[in-house]
C-alpha cells in the first residue's frame, strides 16, 4: 500500500522512477517493485495526482487509463508502454 502519491505534471519517466522508490519504501523487505518507462523519449506524457493509501496495482490502472498506456511485466519489472 502506498501511503501518499502526489505528482504535479510529472513526466511518466519520472513517475516510474518515483513509483519504484515509493514501492520500496512501502515494502517491509525494502525491495519493492521496479517500474520502468518504456515509451518514446521525445514525447513523454505528464501526469498529476494526489492519492493516499492506494495499492500500486490500483494506481497503475488509473495511471495507464489516464495517459493511454498499458503495463506489462518483463524481467521482473513493470513496464509502462504505449497502447
Amino acid at each position: 500500500m502506498l501511503a501518499k502519491v502526489e505528482f504535479s505534471d510529472l513526466k511518466l519517466d519520472d513517475v516510474a522512477r518515483r513509483l519504484t522508490e515509493l514501492s520500496a519504501k512501502a515494502d517491509p523487505s525494502g525491495k519493492g517493485v521496479t517500474v520502468v518507462y518504456a515509451g518514446p523519449k521525445d514525447d513523454v506524457p505528464a501526469f498529476s495526482t494526489d492519492m493516499t493509501n492506494v495499492s500500486l496495482s490500483h494506481f497503475l490502472r488509473i495511471l495507464t487509463q489516464s495517459v493511454g498506456y498499458r503495463t506489462s511485466v518483463k524481467d521482473g519489472a513493470v513496464l509502462l508502454e504505449p497502447r
